[in-house]
């Protein structure tokens, strides 16, 4: 009997000890909200303090010349930064020093002859494969938090193809101004209403035919184009209040979704 206790002591000691040995998963929390608050993700070294490579923006002791290493979130936009030299405005302090390295979680803010950054927060520089799913997976959350608000905030969603798009008749001419959204109208036919009510089988959507950079982002349905969309109701969301029209809307890129993201699109539904 006294063997067995001794025997059952040993094995609890080994227990405890690997429970110990195991490896304990990275908080991503701090990592989530770095990555909610910016929209650009890369690892770099400093090149310069106090300085800045762009004529437009004034150097002082919170701007650096960054070499920008590796990208963790690719952007047609700005293109492949891997190798250039980008500005970069620290939030607080440089606290840097030159040839340091470090990721940076940044948000765009002067573009032209070159690129510069304002910094949201930064990191210690992490190997690239173990940082890079861990921000793949919080990319992926801040992209399921994104729907989810847009689905909680809509009066429909509905999965509809387009049937026909036209000019919009105003019935009052919108003020001139570069950010005229040129309104359009979209015949939407319904097959299927996930979220709110639908009179019949057609709705109308407006949308903006401008490509300005208020509404580039906006989806714009062409005919046949079949797809989820989510709509909001009397547009109070874009362009302030001269561009508000009554009527369904999708403003937002995630406004429409693809066929193939129907249960997920279903999952966030479900979640309210």
């Amino acid at each position: 009997m006294k063997l067995n206790r001794m025997v059952l002591c040993w094995i609890m000691v080994a227990l405890a000890v690997c429970a110990c040995e195991k490896p304990v998963p990275p908080d991503n929390s701090g990592l989530d909200r770095l990555v909610a608050e910016s929209s650009y993700v890369f690892s770099g070294v400093v090149d310069k303090l106090g300085a800045a490579n762009m004529a437009s923006v004034p150097a002082d002791e919170r701007t650096a010349v960054v070499t920008v290493n590796q990208v963790y979130t690719p952007s047609d936009l700005l293109g492949d930064l891997t190798g250039k030299q980008v500005t970069v405005q620290f939030n607080q302090g440089a606290g840097m020093a030159p040839g340091e390295k470090a990721v940076f979680f940044v948000n765009g803010w002067v573009y032209g002859n070159g690129i510069a950054f304002l910094e949201v927060g930064r990191m210690a520089e992490e190997q690239p494969e173990q940082l890079k799913p861990r921000v793949d997976a919080a990319l992926s959350r801040k992209a399921d938090q994104r729907s989810q608000d847009r689905i909680d905030r809509a009066s429909l969603v509905v999965v509809a193809k387009v049937a026909t798009t036209h000019a919009f008749q105003l019935e009052k001419r919108l003020p001139i101004g570069e950010h005229n959204p040129h309104w359009q109208q979209a015949v939407l036919r319904v097959s299927s209403v996930l979220k709110g009510e639908v009179k019949g089988t057609e709705l109308r959507m407006l949308f903006p035919g401008s490509n300005d950079e208020v509404w580039i982002a906006a989806p714009k349905p062409t005919p046949d184009e079949e797809g989820i969309w989510i709509l909001q109701r009397d547009q109070k969301e874009k362009g302030g209040s001269k561009y508000q029209l009554p009527g369904l809307t999708a403003l937002d890129a995630l406004d429409f979704q693809p066929m193939d993201q129907l249960e997920r699109v279903k999952t966030f539904i479900d979640q309210k």
